[in-house]
C-alpha cells in the first residue's frame, strides 16, 4: 500500500493503472485454464498469482524511489506482526 501511495504522490498514477491491467489480464488468462480443472481452488491460486504480478510491477516502478533490499529485509517482520495480530 505504501508503494502505491508513493507512486501517486510522484504523479505516476498511469503506472499503477498499468500494473492493475497486467494483473487483470494474468488473472483472466489463468482462470481460463485452471477453473475448469480445479474450480474454486483454481480461482484462489490464479488470484494469488495475479496479485503477485501486480505487486512485482509496483516494485519495478518504485525501485528508484525505495530501496528494495530494505523492503525485503523488513518483509519477514511484517509477516510475523501480521500473524501475531491475526
Amino acid at each position: 500500500m505504501v508503494l502505491i501511495q508513493k507512486k501517486i504522490a510522484k504523479h505516476n498514477l498511469a503506472k499503477g493503472t498499468i500494473a492493475v491491467i497486467i494483473g487483470a489480464v494474468v488473472n483472466f488468462t489463468l482462470n481460463i485454464f485452471y477453473v475448469t480443472r480445479w474450480k474454486s481452488i483454481g480461482i484462489a491460486v490464479t488470484t494469488v498469482v495475479a496479485e503477485s504480478a501486480v505487486t512485482l510491477v509496483h516494485l519495478y516502478y518504485v525501485r528508484k524511489y525505495v530501496s528494495l533490499s530494505a523492503i525485503f529485509l523488513i518483509f519477514p517482520f511484517i509477516l510475523c506482526l501480521q500473524q501475531f495480530f491475526y
